[in-house]
């Protein structure tokens, strides 16, 4: 499905269920309470990673930011994974952030259903 179709979609689902008052077991968010990860796309490639946290962290406390690069150049690919400390602000972050322009690019947001972290993420980690 094309991006902006989808962040369209995930607009009306979040406006019907506001509309219907919904509470938060009942919400769609509710099949992802189990991850605090979040998936930004679109994003424009030049940004870096503290400027994800300035935009991100308006919803709660980030614990990791991912920007993916390529391996050869280390150029970002236009898109992120990142966690929060709290899974509500995952809620949060998809609800007020997909669709919106960041850097001129309208930007999608969306839940990440089991983000698993690469064995070189995990050694940088331990190194810390």
């Amino acid at each position: 499905m094309n991006p902006l179709t989808q962040i369209k979609n995930t607009q009306k689902i979040t406006k019907r269920e506001i509309e219907l008052g919904l509470f938060e077991k009942a919400s769609w968010h509710a099949r992802f309470a189990h991850s605090a990860y979040i998936f930004a796309g679109g994003l424009d490639y030049e940004l870096t990673e503290g400027d994800l946290l300035a935009v991100f962290a308006q919803y709660g406390e980030l614990v990791d930011v991912h920007l993916v690069r390529d391996k050869t150049t280390g150029r970002s690919k236009g898109f992120a994974f990142l966690a929060y400390e709290d899974q509500r602000s995952t809620v949060l972050a998809v609800d007020n952030l997909s669709g919106a322009v960041v850097a001129g690019r309208k930007i999608r947001v969306e839940h990440v259903d089991n983000y698993k972290k690469r064995k070189a993420e995990v050694r940088n980690q331990q190194q810390l």
